[in-house]
């Protein structure tokens, strides 16, 4: 009786070490101005897909779309988090709560009809021939060069930017190089942010940004905004008689990962669709396949593609077909 007794409070006590030494890998984490859901995923778990989760072990965030600068939330580890299997919570109805002025609702979609999040898709980006901007962000109200979500702007366009237009951010981050034959395939363009004309100041177009997938810079580019459609999740996707490169990727990362954007050396000229599927391939020391993709967006000569599986690392350079 003594022995067993002894062997529980053992028992117990190690216990309690461990799930404190679990206590000890969560942190406290202040919200910054720009700050989103996601892009703490990112920077704090490298992770960007982790952000319900991270929002489950947060509950005084009532919605992920409306944090505000000041509040404090809870990181647990990486691997505390991919451990959890919670309940989904769901944003509280929009109609039961005032919001802020100006604040932005991004309306949630379905992910099991959907390749991609609607964030991503839009913050993606593409390759063009040409830098197609049709104004820029020319100063800040503060005099910073670097600005987030809901600070104010000073924008120049080509054409009258109306009070309550919107338009993307966007960045020419690289000349994009074919991986094989060293080819130039066009311009990088990544959207950085929305914006709102809001505004004027002594005959200057003032501007929100509603949005910031990433930090929006003075100098960066403006194209007016068009609603999008997110390609949907097909029961039997098309597989093509078609192959070529992986010639980048979203954010220029050059070992992929399951979700990660990348963008391909064919497009909509090449007979490629938005839905078709495709394996990845490893081509040395044998060639052999190492994951799947699907298409979500089309241009001329390239495409952009989400990893939808993956059993090995994926590099830039990787090759693609449908067999």
């Amino acid at each position: 009786m003594k022995k067993s007794f002894f062997f529980l409070f053992v028992l117990s006590v190690f216990t309690i070490a461990v799930v404190n030494a679990d206590d000890q890998s969560s942190r406290e984490y202040v919200i910054e101005r720009g700050d989103t859901l996601w892009g703490i995923s990112d920077s704090e778990l490298e992770d960007n897909f982790l952000w319900p989760k991270l929002w489950n072990v947060n509950p005084h965030i009532e919605n992920p779309d409306l944090i505000y600068p000041g509040t404090s939330i809870t990181i647990p580890s990486r691997e505390e988090l991919m451990r959890m299997t919670m309940p989904p919570r769901k944003p509280p109805e929009l109609k039961k709560r005032k919001q802020k002025p100006d604040a932005v609702i991004i309306p949630k979609v379905d992910k099991k009809k959907f390749l991609v999040d609607r964030n991503l898709y839009i913050a993606s980006g593409w390759i063009d021939d040409r830098y197609p901007a049709q104004g820029e962000i020319v100063s800040t109200p503060t005099g910073r060069v670097m600005v987030g979500q809901d600070e104010m702007v000073y924008i120049d366009t080509q054409d009258k930017a109306d009070i309550e237009m919107q338009y993307l951010v966007i960045k020419d981050v690289k000349m994009v190089l074919h991986p094989e034959s060293n080819e130039k395939l066009g311009h990088q363009i990544r959207v950085s942010g929305i914006i709102k004309v809001v505004g004027d100041d002594s005959g200057q177009t003032r501007a929100m940004v509603l949005k910031s997938f990433e930090n929006v810079h003075v100098g960066d580019g403006l194209i007016p905004y068009k609603e999008i459609e997110l390609p949907a999740v097909t029961e039997n996707p098309r597989t093509p008689d078609n192959s070529g490169y992986i010639v980048e990727s979203h954010m220029n990362l050059r070992l992929l990962k399951r979700g990660d954007i990348i963008f391909l050396d064919k497009g909509a000229n090449d007979g490629l669709m938005t839905g078709d599927a495709f394996l990845i391939y490893k081509d040395n020391p044998v060639r052999r396949p190492i994951g799947n993709m699907q298409v979500i967006s089309l241009r001329d000569h390239t495409a952009g593609a989400v990893i939808t599986d993956i059993s090995n690392e994926i590099t830039i350079g990787s090759t693609w077909a449908n067999k």
